[in-house]
């Protein structure tokens, strides 16, 4: 674990001193491979005891490169976006959303469909109340004219009436004149007798 922080503690050192050197050159200057070589070669001497300090930071992070590497892949995999162990393998997290994406789409392809169903059965309800409308003010018209009939037949009806009274009561005195003549005339007789 030592060698790991002085690993870590060595590359510190010299990005320290890469940004330092870095900045120190002007602008016309060239930054040559050589001195930066040089600058991580001193930076990495402090690690480790046998051989070059940078050969040592190789090794040690060589037996952590194929640890890195399946990390990078789980990670690209999607194993550490759910919560738990990455053991537990669900699938990866891009044929979730596109599965998701089409389970949507479908769905507003069915609801485009339910829409467009809706739309047409609103259609036909329209036609309908317009036809059913038109029965009813066609019943209306109707209503009105045998109301207008049914008040000229009652006027007819009235003046019938009132004829037919005029020429009763015409007929009742008529009558009642007849009588009273027969009654002149068979009195005249009786008088006439006697």
């Amino acid at each position: 674990m030592s060698e790991l922080s002085d690993t870590f503690a060595a590359l510190n050192t010299t990005a320290v001193n890469l940004s330092s050197y870095i900045a120190g050159v002007a602008e016309d200057d060239i930054i040559t491979v050589p001195d930066i070589e040089d600058i991580i070669k001193k930076g990495c001497n402090p690690v480790g005891t046998s051989g070059t300090g940078l050969d040592r930071i190789k090794a040690h992070t060589g037996s952590l490169l194929p640890s890195l590497q399946q990390m990078a892949k789980n990670i690209q995999d999607g194993d550490y976006d759910q919560l738990g162990d990455a053991d537990t393998k669900s699938e990866p997290p891009y044929d979730a959303r596109a599965k998701q994406f089409k389970e949507q789409f479908s769905l507003g392809d069915q609801l485009k469909i339910q829409l467009e169903y809706k739309t047409n059965e609103n259609f036909e309800l329209k036609k309908m109340v317009k036809i059913k409308g038109e029965e009813v003010s066609q019943q209306a018209v109707r209503a009105d004219m045998l109301e207008k009939r049914l008040e000229n037949a009652r006027r007819d009806g009235d003046g019938k009436l009132d004829t037919l009274k005029s020429e009763l009561s015409e007929a009742k005195k008529t009558i009642s004149d007849k009588d009273r003549q027969v009654r002149l005339f068979l009195l005249f007789i009786d008088l006439v007798h006697t």
